[in-house]
């Protein structure tokens, strides 16, 4: 009896170690750019965080997410058909146009007019002219692949600033021309 235990606790031993060897990371590619890369990828994490200071050149245009399946009612009276829609949805993330004052990101140079996504839900708030203080990080995305299990290839991407947060709910305002 004794030694079937020790059998069988050898192999389960051995099996759970060829287990914890197959789950082992997959090494990242050699890079000088300073970027790390998510876990058992090759797709590069900039783990910076940019501050861009500007004013808002344009009107936020805000984004609507369905977050949830939606529901439709329909019914007929008197040889009409009549239905609603609804269902649960997530605004007040928003697109802005910033004029760009100063910046520490490449992706924004100064005096450029450079587009933002914002997460933060203040940002629907904002009118042309404001002038805020963003923080934002620089997140690669990538290209859509044409071929069914087509590699990834860092060079069919691009980077954008993105979960842009306002630093300060205070926003300046500068007269627009």
């Amino acid at each position: 009896m004794f030694n079937r235990r020790m059998h069988l606790l050898s192999v389960f031993s051995l099996g759970s170690l060829l287990l914890l060897a197959g789950c082992q990371w997959s090494p990242a590619p050699e890079s000088s750019s300073g970027f790390r890369y998510a876990w058992l990828t090759t797709i590069p994490v900039d783990e910076r965080v940019y501050t861009l200071t500007g004013t808002v050149a344009a009107e936020v245009k805000s984004l609507v997410r369905q977050t949830a399946p939606s529901q439709a009612q329909t019914y007929n009276a008197e040889g009409m058909s009549y239905g609603t829609y609804y269902g649960p949805q997530l605004n007040g993330k928003g697109m802005v146009r910033l004029t760009v004052a100063a910046s520490d990101a490449e992706l924004a140079p100064v005096g450029s007019t450079v587009i933002l996504k914002l997460d933060d839900t203040k940002g629907i708030l904002l009118l042309p002219g404001d002038q805020i203080t963003l923080k934002c990080r620089a997140q690669f995305e990538a290209i859509a692949a044409v071929t069914k299990q087509q590699t990834f290839d860092q060079t069919a991407g691009t980077w954008e600033l993105d979960y842009c947060r306002l630093a300060s709910p205070i926003v300046g305002k500068v007269d627009m021309p």
